[in-house]
């Protein structure tokens, strides 16, 4: 049976044999292309069939090239409406979008379709994606080292190492990037007042970003340094990770380098993903590089006194979650905006790059570099822990608003992709002042620039005066404190409160509240496991979670369902709060629920019974396996069954936490320091 997905649009079919020449790459070709028009007299409708290997390129009238699959077209444009089996889906010639300002829809139009197949099949095609990062890598930093920056922001074509010097600063560039595509726009007043303030001690290092990892780029570059240097940073995207990582070398630390519980970590998951066919030139594992930070560091003896990261994907990009072919098409689009046009040797050689990715449907690990941007991995859950450093941090963050003067296709492609939180098209806003956050001073400050994006902080003047004041403390800012709680996360989803059970009185009408799923408090014999940080954090989910030895549930969420029992309290009612194990079976649940019902029954009161989600479906299961009780509650006068979000037919959230794509294991991963994604998946299933 054929899995072909129909595509259906009006244009004009593109037979101009030159057209293949845009493919950029000889092991694909365009078979088919296609004009996207309703206006010209010869234009018709058109009905296409592809197959999984067909990719689809569409281009709109801004530039953007958008490579991917058939079926994945109803997302990025937008459509939302369910298709019967067989049915095509409709490509319309533009690209809807709402302006929030006027409250009026606005249209970018969509100019091309083209059909691309590979030419040959490539069975190794994992390697292959992997030789040409490779080449990317080497093509725009071709000698990788230390290199210094001139009083005109010029880098120099000789490699150096810094030797012994009172105070310097350094540049860190980007992912897919190098000095001048990052910091291209430093060569005027501030970078002047820069150069003179560390009296021409710039350098710039030049660093692989795609087949080697943040880590093992600093393990090299402890190379290029000599003893006793003290260090400043500005980093852009990537290179903060960088920054930070070089971070943990500084002598003040109490830990200098890495800790063996952080290499164990690492190591699980890299055993876990079974790299080694697909990185097959790769010597030494990410934990030997690791282990070389540790002898190399304490002999160093640096000092990193202030790290300026601007747009730094600090606890990854939520760009990378999911789909690495989303977060490489944007990175294509802004390499086209920015760094020479669509026609440079550059653009045509990502390009290839994401074609092979997209074909090959290659995963983020195969590539260390982008791994380690990528939320839950295994680096982001070192990289946000309570490690402590001694230097200071100011986070330079942007936001790239929807509803601003300028909208491009990218815009409204992610916002249809689902991605609404506040992003620069490449980094998701609340990333940026996260990472290791016990440090001397962690501060941040938004670019207040509506029109930013990735590429973009480097090339304005009101940038430059934000980033050179972090940098030299020469004005006031605005700087605003980052989080420094333990772990440097945001706690706020892990400290919701116990909402603790209180036996009603019976002088007064009764309200039972039942929480939904994951919304009841458990315990191992008196200590709160769900949700408690302190012992997620140490494994106490596996520890405990994973059998119901001495496991109870005590309490409600607090945060979830407070408010509503002080509303019920006020209105002269008695709250009695049901909390439930939901790991078990609502069999097990309705038992537990009938006799506590039978208790409050006996009080003589009505009884209203208002039911979130999950705690629904427990009430049903008493409903029907204790059928006495509930007729007994339903003879009580006024007595009501109030449901809130029940999920009668089932819910795909639950799906995602057994598949593990749910937002809340993914957020348990990086918080658990024992367990990583899989693990955790073995309790919750």
């Amino acid at each position: 049976m054929s899995n072909d997905i129909k595509l259906k649009f009006t244009g004009v079919e593109n037979t101009d044999p030159k057209f293949n020449q845009s493919v950029v790459d000889e092991e694909f070709e365009i078979i088919k292309s296609y004009q996207l028009t309703i206006d010209r007299a010869d234009s018709r409708s058109f009905t296409e069939s592809v197959d999984d290997k067909t990719l689809i390129q569409l281009t709109t009238e801004d530039g953007l090239e958008w490579i991917g699959y058939g079926d994945d077209l109803p997302e990025i444009l937008g459509i939302t409406e369910t298709l019967r089996s067989g049915e095509p889906i409709q490509i319309s010639d533009y690209l809807l979008y709402q302006d929030r300002d006027r409250n009026i829809f606005k249209k970018i139009k969509n100019t091309v379709i083209d059909f691309i197949k590979p030419r040959a099949v490539d069975e190794a095609a994992k390697v292959t994606v992997h030789k040409i990062a490779k080449r990317i890598d080497t093509t725009i930093a071709k000698d990788e080292g230390m290199y210094r920056v001139d009083r005109n922001g010029a880098i120099g074509n000789v490699k150096t190492k810094i030797g012994d010097t009172s105070r310097l600063l350094l540049f860190i560039h980007g992912t897919v990037s190098n000095f001048d595509m990052g910091f291209s726009g430093m060569d005027g007043v501030e970078y002047s007042e820069i150069y003179d303030h560390y009296n021409g001690q710039v350098y710039a290092y030049i660093h692989h970003t795609l087949t080697k990892s943040p880590i093992e780029n600093v393990s090299d570059l402890l190379n290029e340094i000599d003893k006793n240097v003290s260090i400043d940073i500005i980093s852009h995207s990537r290179g903060g990770i960088v920054a930070d990582v070089l971070a943990r070398c500084d002598y003040r630390n109490e830990i200098i380098g890495f800790t063996e519980e952080e290499m164990d970590i690492i190591k699980k998951e890299m055993d876990g993903l079974e790299l080694s066919d697909l990185l097959i030139d790769k010597e030494k594992s990410e934990v030997d590089h690791m282990k070389s930070i540790n002898r190399k560091a304490p002999k160093r003896k640096i000092t990193v006194n202030k790290i300026v990261r601007v747009a730094c994907p600090a606890s990854g990009t939520i760009l990378l979650s999911t789909r690495i072919d989303h977060f490489l098409n944007s990175l294509l689009y802004l390499i086209g905006l920015h760094i020479g046009g669509k026609w440079n040797f550059f653009y045509d050689q990502f390009k290839s790059f994401l074609l092979h990715m997209v074909a090959a449907k290659a995963d983020v690990e195969v590539l260390p570099g982008l791994w380690s941007m990528v939320p839950d991995s295994a680096f982001q859950k070192i990289n946000n822990n309570d490690f402590k450093l001694s230097g200071e941090l100011i986070s330079i963050t942007g936001d790239s608003n929807l509803s601003s003067n300028v909208i491009h296709s990218l815009k409204v492609i992610l916002t249809n992709l689902f991605y609404w939180e506040s992003n620069d098209f490449v980094v998701h806003t609340a990333s940026m002042n996260k990472g290791l956050a016990l440090r001397k001073k962690n501060q941040f400050i938004p670019v207040p620039d509506d029109e930013i994006d990735h590429f973009k902080y480097f090339s304005k003047k009101d940038n430059l005066e934000i980033i050179a004041a972090a940098l030299l403390d020469s004005v006031a800012l605005s700087l605003q404190s980052s989080e420094t709680r333990s772990r440097g996360v945001v706690l706020d989803l892990f400290d919701m409160g116990n909402l603790t059970p209180k036996e009603p009185l019976g002088d007064k009408p009764i309200v039972v509240l039942l929480p939904g799923i994951m919304g009841s408090n458990i315990y191992h014999l008196n200590d709160k496991i769900w949700l408690d940080f302190s012992e997620i954090m140490k494994g106490g989910i596996s520890n405990y979670l994973d059998s119901d030895d001495n496991i109870s549930s005590q309490s409600a969420i607090a945060k979830y369902y407070e408010g509503l029992a002080e509303h019920l309290s006020q209105a002269n009612m008695d709250v009695a709060v049901f909390p439930y194990d939901w790991r078990n079976s609502l069999s097990k649940a309705a038992i537990q629920f009938n006799a506590k019902m039978n208790e409050w029954l006996a009080h003589g009161q009505s009884i209203s019974i208002i039911a979130h989600s999950m705690g629904g479906l427990v009430v049903r299961q008493w409903m029907h396996d204790f059928e006495l009780s509930w007729k007994n509650f339903m003879s009580k006068d006024k007595s009501r069954f109030i449901m809130l979000g029940t999920p009668w037919q089932g819910s795909h959230l639950i799906v995602e936490v057994l598949l593990g794509h749910s937002s809340r294991v993914k957020q348990l991963s990086t918080l658990d320091l024992k367990n990583n994604r899989r693990e955790l998946l073995e309790v919750f299933n």
